[in-house]
């Protein structure tokens, strides 16, 4: 029982520090801006709710709002409530829809250039493993320090 525990928790523990830091990330040449640290990964809610694939910029609760609208969303489902908005945003990298378990989307690092965010990304797939059949919506979500109203995202697909 006890080793049954430990197993969990270390696993547990390694997957929240997937994509907590960009601090071994090595950018690829030519990448223009400066390194924008990545401070923490959150869990950001219920996959639905990113079913197109892109990158989305939350400055403020009232962005996650309309992000969330129409969705019927449980308190306690994300861990919205840690982000200071007046210091902090949130980048949500989402893979899309996905018709089997297996995927993943993870951020591996960020660079700011003027307005434009780069978003470098990493996504896998199952690769020859058995798979539940499932729908499901990969994502990957960071906090960073706030970023300006006027910054957009650029996804950047690392292979």
């Amino acid at each position: 029982m006890k080793k049954c525990i430990l197993v969990l928790l270390i696993s547990g523990l390694t997957t929240l520090s997937v994509g907590c830091s960009n601090a071994e990330f090595e950018f690829p040449k030519g990448t223009q801006g400066q390194e924008l640290s990545i401070l923490r990964s959150i869990n950001v809610g219920p996959s639905g709710l990113f079913e197109a694939k892109g990158i989305h910029l939350i400055r403020s609760v009232e962005e996650y709002q309309l992000l969330c609208e129409g969705q019927n969303m449980e308190a306690g489902t994300t861990d919205l409530a840690t982000v200071n908005f007046a210091t902090e945003s949130v980048v949500i990298a989402a893979r899309g829809m996905c018709d089997t378990e297996g995927y993943w989307i993870a951020i591996r690092g960020l660079a700011l250039d003027g307005d434009n965010l780069q978003v470098f990304s990493e996504s896998g797939s199952p690769k020859g493993e058995m798979a539940y059949m499932a729908i499901t919506h990969p994502r990957h979500a960071v906090v960073v320090p706030k970023l300006a109203e006027s910054v957009n995202a650029t996804a950047i697909e690392l292979e």
